[in-house]
């Protein structure tokens, strides 16, 4: 399956293609998410060039939550990160972002 096209996925590749474009995050983020979370997430997300897109490269989820892991080429450097989330009134909103990826039980 397109991991973009299940709902946590859209919701992960809303916010990368958002932080890329230089908007605002801030419809993305839920109550789980804290200013130093988000202060953090900004500042890993700085300098994204607008001529690549994200590759979602695996997603975990369990009740409630997910996490996809992400993977922006930028020049020769790849960058990895992973995207934490949670269903909050039936919304995924983004918890925040972690560099490397999540472990995923592929089993």
């Amino acid at each position: 399956m397109d991991i973009s096209a299940s709902p946590y996925g859209y919701v992960a590749h809303g916010y990368m293609r958002a932080a890329v474009e230089g908007r605002s995050l801030d419809e993305f983020y839920g109550a789980c998410s804290s200013p130093e979370s988000r202060t953090r997430s900004a500042t890993l997300l700085s300098g994204l060039g607008q001529d690549s897109d994200p590759v979602f490269v695996g997603s975990t989820l369990g009740e409630g939550s997910a996490v996809v892991n992400v993977e922006w080429v930028r020049s020769s450097e790849t960058l990895r990160w992973s995207v934490d989330l949670v269903e909050e009134q039936g919304i995924w909103k983004v918890c925040g972002l972690t560099t490397g990826h999540v472990e995923l039980d592929v089993t």
